[in-house]
């Protein structure tokens, strides 16, 4: 690089080539705003070089600078119509950006220029993928793997299509093919999970739980993806199992009740139809998320057999039945179960499962706002709420008062409150305030952490550590709030609003215990769409579902996080989240339940891979 800057020097800029040769330096080492300002200055000298305007496009997308991404990929792919990575790199852009069904589109016109474009079949996979359509991303894969056997992340996600289908032994094989070229490639985690989940497919799905099972010890590598040559005392799934897989074409077999095969199958499709209308709602109207029929239908069922568990033990607790008993956790796992069947390239698991001295440091979730030089497209939009409340946090915890503090609040950037600083990496944390009756108890909610990341960037992210105080404090609000549900499903209280609207009391209930759920952070992935399947499930629990989906750009589980009460949250939430009587047939009455109509894990995935419903 020196060497370059001394040629841009002396020449002045009279070679415009030096910059070109200078910008892609800077790209290969990650410092996109300077290699972006390169690269602009080629193009300004000469607007017809295609490969200088993708790279234009490819500094501008990884600064999250979306909108003119798009641009710079179009004049690209104007100047040279048979640009195949230029063309990919759009199409990626609107995978990113959300826009799955245009993203494929514009990966069919590069395949389409060079059909042995591995890179083009595995970017469109993913794509596939991230849209729920199994089959589809699983036929992307093996097309790239026609052209290049040895492709390594085509290998890997191959399997994981395999793993969501059930279709085990061809998952290994897989999976096996790619440890054989690398031994200490992460898809050993996947393959042993799938060897695992192969052989239990037809137990009874009470006797499913991988948390119980797995060594907290894997657990932790899967987590951290570490090598899994590193992993202590672990004791390798059998390789040979003998259940067999799930076929494309298999129908659902008898339930555990027996009945007929009409009825079973009546029972089947009563529920899939009924999940794929509650599912829709979890999609978010907000940049980088793509609408995945598959998670939709996930959360659907879990919201279902969720409801199903809560009506029926309130209905006993109604009766008298003072031995009936169900926790909260009870509930939540099943919202973990299917999410962990659901997407088997996640490591969800539970924090306080993990191994010991993991739970003991703190392990738990980060999310980035800004990694390096990118705005990270999902959580960008609430950098501004969250950069705020990080300098208000600064100001308290400093204890600077008067102009000091007034200067803090007048920053801008994240370097220049970095420097401010003036310590190195720091984080704040923003409080959460019990809800127990007489507690004065402030927990910590979440981190807001910077650190520095070479070249010439930041970390902004969100962090919130599974310790056992902190667990346990949680835990506390949790018990006090499932007692005080119970008490008011109990009382009857929905008998006490004239236009059938759910009483303020248990909505507000509801609101505070995923606003406690999703500053909790208990898992290690999935903890939001988790929440958000208890809070729907609570409320077609009692009869009510949301008509709405959420208004666009919000996401609920930021908008808890960055509140330090539930009170603050459910004021602002409540204008627009606005749970109304069934305006049909309870969903729940025409339904047998869930645990009658997929007994096993073999039913579960059946269920998953079903023919969508419209």
């Amino acid at each position: 690089l020196q060497d370059i800057e001394q040629a841009e020097r002396i020449a002045a800029g009279r070679d415009p080539d030096i910059y070109a040769q200078k910008g892609l330096m800077l790209h290969q080492m990650k410092d996109f705003n300077r290699a972006l300002k390169d690269f602009q200055r080629t193009v300004a000298h000469d607007p017809s070089n295609a490969s200088n305007w993708n790279y234009v496009g490819l500094c501008m997308a990884q600064l999250g600078n979306l909108g003119e991404a798009f641009i710079a990929y179009k004049k690209a792919v104007k100047l040279d119509p048979n640009f195949k990575e230029a063309i990919g790199n759009l199409a990626q852009l609107h995978r990113e950006n959300g826009d799955g069904p245009t993203a494929l589109k514009v990966f069919d016109r590069a395949l389409g220029v060079d059909p042995s474009y591995v890179a083009g079949w595995h970017l469109r996979g993913l794509c596939s993928h991230g849209l729920g359509q199994t089959v589809q991303a699983l036929s992307d894969f093996s097309r790239g793997l026609g052209v290049d056997p040895c492709h390594l992340a085509c290998l890997n996600f191959r399997g994981i299509c395999y793993q969501s289908l059930g279709a085990f032994k061809d998952a290994n094989e897989s999976y096996n093919a790619l440890l054989r070229i690398d031994p200490t490639n992460i898809c050993f985690y996947s393959r042993e999970m799938a060897l695992y989940y192969w052989a239990r497919l037809d137990l009874p799905i009470n006797r499913f739980n991988p948390d119980r099972d797995t060594h907290v010890y894997f657990k932790e590598a899967h987590c951290k993806r570490t090598n899994p040559r590193d992993l202590p005392n672990y004791t390798m799934q059998p390789s040979k199992v003998g259940v067999k897989q799930i076929g494309v074409n298999d129908r659902p077999p008898s339930n555990k009740n027996g009945g007929s095969n009409t009825t079973n199958t009546d029972h089947f499709q009563r529920l899939i139809e009924a999940a794929d209308r509650l599912g829709g709602w979890i999609q978010l109207d907000a940049p980088g998320f793509l609408s995945n029929k598959r998670q939709h239908r996930q959360f659907g069922l879990a919201v279902i057999e969720m409801a199903q568990v809560v009506r029926a033990h309130w209905k006993k607790l109604r009766e008298g039945d003072t031995s009936a008993k169900l926790a909260w956790r009870d509930v939540f796992d099943i919202a973990v179960r299917w999410r962990q069947v659901s997407e088997p390239n996640d490591p969800v698991w539970w924090i306080d499962q993990l191994a010991p001295e993991a739970f003991e440091e703190g392990f738990g979730l980060q999310t980035p706002l800004v990694n390096g030089q990118l705005r990270v497209i999902r959580y960008y939009p609430y950098f501004d709420q969250a950069f705020t409340l990080m300098k208000e946090l600064v100001v308290k915890s400093s204890g600077v008062q008067g102009s000091a503090a007034s200067e803090v609040r007048k920053i801008e950037s994240i370097d220049q409150l970095y420097q401010a600083w003036g310590k190195g990496d720091f984080w704040v944390v923003s409080p959460c305030h019990s809800c127990i009756p007489g507690s004065d108890v402030i927990m910590e909610g979440t981190r807001l952490t910077i650190q520095a990341h070479a070249p010439n960037g930041y970390d902004f992210t969100i962090r919130t550590p599974g310790k056992p105080d902190r667990w346990k404090q949680y835990e506390d609000e949790f018990d006090y709030l499932w007692s005080k549900l119970e008490a008011q499903q109990a009382d009857a209280i929905l008998n006490n609003t004239d236009d059938g609207s759910l009483p303020d009391e248990i909505r507000d209930t509801v609101l505070q215990i995923f606003f406690y759920w999703v500053n909790f952070g208990p898992l290690s992935r999935g903890s939001a769409s988790c929440g958000y399947a208890m809070l729907m499930a609570l409320y077609v629990a009692l009869g009510y579902t949301m008509q709405d989906p959420l208004p666009k750009g919000i996401q609920m589980d930021w908008e808890a996080i960055l509140r330090p009460t539930p009170t603050v949250f459910i004021n602002h939430v409540r204008r627009w989240l606005k749970p109304a009587a069934h305006n049909q047939a309870d969903p729940l009455v025409e339904l047998a339940p869930v645990s009658d109509t997929l007994p096993t894990l073999r039913h579960y995935m059946m269920a998953l891979n079903a023919k969508h419903t419209s």
